[in-house]
């Protein structure tokens, strides 16, 4: 009889412990829930959200400019499913800029998981101060990073000194044109859910825009929608820029060319 209520302690206490042990593992897996960044939220999100948008987006430019080859500049590229989609898609050779050094990290993971890794290269950086020499790039791409930007006019500046004469940039929000409005509505819809748009509420306008770049004397310059009679408007808006041929003035009063090359890069 003691022997049985001995065992029954015990069996208590293993069910007791086992329970203890489930209840701690929930609650770290709930702290982690809880602790996730920023930057790791809008990853998990991005990738089953925009999951359309990436692959028509990547292949909208490449087909729209025609730049297969050569070198591309991602920046705000956070996870970096645009670069890795323009990687699939062109023989072009990719770096990927993010000021957030953990958004720097989930990109070369995802870059690794695409064994694209001698394809794309990812490095911490910021807009208004481009790493890179003067005309390194034949592309430039930037989707939805522009709206956080402190200093639109500095921002445009850089890009337009890394950007090589005959080459293209491609900077804004929109989710591009074979996204139908129907898509786009269902799309914009989870962002907002999901609480991104409410970081999406400066406006900027494309008179704006065609302010900022007329006095900095970059030229040759389009705003538009994804599609015609599109606003263009907060997250929609999109500047492209084909630089001419004819290296144009710096008018800049600093002038930054540091040491990264686009021959040391891969």
């Amino acid at each position: 009889m003691l022997q049985s209520k001995s065992f029954e302690c015990q069996i208590s206490v293993f069910f007791l412990s086992s329970i203890c042990l489930s209840a701690f593992i929930c609650l770290q897996c709930d702290s982690k829930t809880r602790t996730e960044s920023e930057a790791a939220r809008f990853a998990r999100f991005a990738r089953v959200t925009f999951k359309e948008v990436y692959p028509s987006l990547a292949e909208q430019i490449l087909n729209d400019y025609m730049i297969h080859e050569g070198l591309c500049l991602d920046i705000g590229c956070g996870p970096g499913f645009l670069s890795i989609e323009i990687a699939k898609q062109s023989n072009l050779k990719i770096i990927g800029l993010d000021i957030d050094p953990e958004a720097v990290l989930l990109a070369e993971n995802f870059i690794k998981q695409a064994h694209l890794e001698n394809q794309i290269k990812v490095e911490q950086g910021d807009v208004h101060q481009l790493p890179f020499a003067d005309e390194t790039f034949d592309l430039i791409i930037s989707r939805g990073s522009f709206l956080f930007w402190e200093n639109l006019p500095k921002a445009f500046r850089e890009i337009n000194r890394v950007l090589k004469p005959g080459g293209v940039a491609f900077i804004g929000g929109g989710m591009g044109r074979a996204m139908t409005p129907g898509k786009k509505a269902a799309i914009k819809l989870k962002v907002e859910q999901a609480g991104f748009l409410n970081q999406c509420s400066r406006l900027i306008t494309p008179v704006m825009m065609q302010e900022i770049l007329e006095s900095l004397n970059i030229q040759d310059f389009k705003i538009m929608g994804d599609r015609t009679g599109d606003s263009g408007r907060r997250c929609g808006l999109w500047v492209e820029i084909q630089k001419n041929q004819k290296r144009q003035p710096d008018t800049s009063d600093e002038h930054h060319v540091k040491s990264i090359k686009s021959d040391k890069v891969f």
